[in-house]
């Protein structure tokens, strides 16, 4: 299938993008720091909410559901956390397995006053989330599969609070670039 989706006065330099379509299918076309340009699903590998929302230029790609992070090739590379509590941070890679499958590990990073059980608890609680996320993700790529969804953001109602605390992380990294 052969379409339109821009021109390359859109994408001049590194770190330029765009969405765009090809047919129903979201992509984004970028132009990396070697100066190729890459055009690629426009989907979270986490929650299936499009990266690129919006042309402009940035070092990375973020998506603005939950900040996992991606190069200007598409791939996956930083989840970053912070839960609420103790001074805790949790940074890792997201690695992909397949067309679905992701893979990846956490290093956790604590302040000194946490003791040795708010940590383990900490963990816990962070694994228990990654088995749920997972089991809801895996639900959602099974319905994805179906083919009578196009795209969307799932339970913004609900998570909205999630949202807002990432666009306020995203926008202060944005800062950093």
């Amino acid at each position: 299938m052969a379409g339109y989706v821009g021109h390359t006065g859109q994408i001049e330099r590194a770190g330029d993008r765009f969405p765009g379509r090809a047919g129903h299918i979201p992509i984004a076309v970028v132009r990396d720091e070697q100066n190729d340009l890459h055009a690629f699903l426009n989907v979270c590998r986490h929650r299936g909410a499009e990266v690129v929302r919006e042309s402009g230029s940035r070092k990375t790609l973020q998506c603005h559901y939950h900040a996992w992070t991606y190069g200007l090739d598409g791939s996956p590379n930083t989840r970053i956390n912070v839960f609420p509590g103790s001074p805790n941070l949790s940074i890792g890679p997201a690695l992909p397995d397949g067309p679905e499958p992701t893979s990846g590990y956490h290093d956790y990073f604590f302040g000194p006053e946490v003791t040795h059980e708010e940590k383990e608890e900490l963990i816990a609680f962070d694994s228990q989330v990654g088995a749920e996320d997972r089991v809801l993700v895996e639900s959602v790529q099974r319905g994805m599969r179906a083919g009578l969804l196009e795209h969307g953001r799932l339970l913004p109602e609900s998570e909205c609070l999630i949202a807002h605390v990432q666009g306020l992380v995203r926008d202060a990294l944005q800062s950093y670039e």
